[in-house]
């Protein structure tokens, strides 16, 4: 599950901001307790490679408390709000397509 919702975040981030979210990873003052990513893992990866290598480095839970530092540094405090709201709504937050992420969910099914 979380697997998936990291996915859908870094989906709906830019090229830009999915770039910055990869410079986050590696920076150890943004990391809080959690040890950053090796820079040459990071290189020209798909967001799918992305998401395997945070929940491999920091756990389902883990993986989400870095994208949601990393989210507040970027800033994209909309994928924010709806990355804490996953759990509260059962329709799932609205992406900044307008779409919710389970609408995005049931179409790349």
């Amino acid at each position: 599950m979380a697997q998936e919702i990291l996915l859908k975040v870094l989906q709906d981030l830019t090229e830009e901001e999915f770039n910055k979210f990869k410079f986050y990873l590696k920076d150890p003052g943004v990391m809080g307790g959690f040890n950053p990513i090796k820079r040459c893992r990071l290189e020209t990866r798909e967001r799918t490679v992305v998401v395997d290598l945070m929940v491999k480095a920091y756990k389902d839970q883990g993986a989400v408390e870095v994208t949601k530092k990393i989210l507040e540094k970027i800033p994209r405090n909309d994928i924010l709000q709806n990355l804490s709201a996953v759990s509260s709504d059962p329709e799932g937050p609205q992406t900044r397509s307008g779409k919710t992420w389970r609408n995005l969910e049931e179409i790349h099914s």
